[in-house]
């Protein structure tokens, strides 16, 4: 996707118009192709720090720096999607609660 130019050219025009460019996992090194990562936060899955090379790589779940919103991968995708909830006005801990977010992965001692 980073060498389509047709989507390097949708990507700059978001980032012109200040709507939200958002890439998880492997994808933000198509932001840095488009140049979208001059002087920004961001992260991207284990490993792409080395393989890009603009920007500042933090090894948070999410990272939001202006319009420019990454998360690491696969595992973070609902961390991901609900700080994309709140973004864009929506009550992400409504949407939490009623996905059983905050107590999923509990274990019962009997169990």
């Amino acid at each position: 996707m980073k060498n389509n130019p047709t989507l390097i050219s949708y990507l700059q025009q978001m980032n012109e118009k200040g709507k939200y460019v958002c890439a998880m996992c492997a994808a933000p090194i198509v932001l840095e192709k488009a140049n979208l990562l001059v002087d920004k936060k961001f992260t991207a899955y284990q490993g792409y720090d080395q393989k890009i090379k603009q920007g500042t790589y933090l090894n948070d779940k999410v990272v939001i720096d202006g319009n420019i919103v990454t998360s690491r991968g696969p595992a973070t995708a609902y961390a991901f999607a609900y700080k994309l909830v709140e973004l864009l006005g929506g009550d992400a801990l409504a949407v939490k609660k009623r996905m059983v977010y905050f107590n999923a992965f509990d274990v019962k001692e009997d169990e």
